[in-house]
């Protein structure tokens, strides 16, 4: 067996290890909401955070994942050349660019959800984290609050 495939196990991480034992053990069961912005999606570290999120779930933690999208959505009206301006940092879409807008939280959905489901091995992380889509302020708002509720 060669000796790179283990890592080291130092009394350092052994300490670190048993101390976050009670803080593991005092959020077991408890709803994390956690809201990102379209932004974060696009980062390159964003597969890390994904994994962070399946190892959370599987620390018995429930996720509730609340994205954002404006850099695609925005990126989709350029490309098909709609105006759909901002009323009070809240977006003000006419009809006809719904599909553009629908299409690209969709690609977010499929991209987060294909992430979840290769997070850590055995975990079966989608069957039980919630997933909520960018709206208006309220609306995010109120079915947060209503998640939170249903999952106690």
């Amino acid at each position: 067996m060669n000796d790179t495939a283990m890592p080291q196990i130092t009394p350092d991480y052994v300490h670190w290890f048993r101390n976050s034992a009670p803080y593991i053990n005092t959020h077991r069961g408890k709803t994390f909401v956690i809201m990102f912005g379209g932004e974060a999606v696009n980062h390159p570290n964003f597969s890390n955070l994904i994994h962070d999120f399946a190892l959370l779930h599987s620390l018995g933690i429930k996720l509730v994942l609340v994205h954002g999208a404006r850099p695609q959505i925005e990126k989709n009206l350029a490309k098909f050349e709609f105006d759909s301006p901002l009323h009070n940092d809240i977006r003000v879409t006419p009809r006809e660019a719904m599909p553009t807008i629908l299409e690209a939280v969709g690609a977010i959905r499929l991209q987060i959800e294909a992430q979840l489901s290769m997070g850590l091995a055995n975990s079966q992380c989608m069957a039980h984290v919630s997933m909520l889509y960018p709206g208006t302020s309220l609306q995010r708002d109120l079915m947060v609050s209503e998640m939170v509720l249903t999952t106690r």
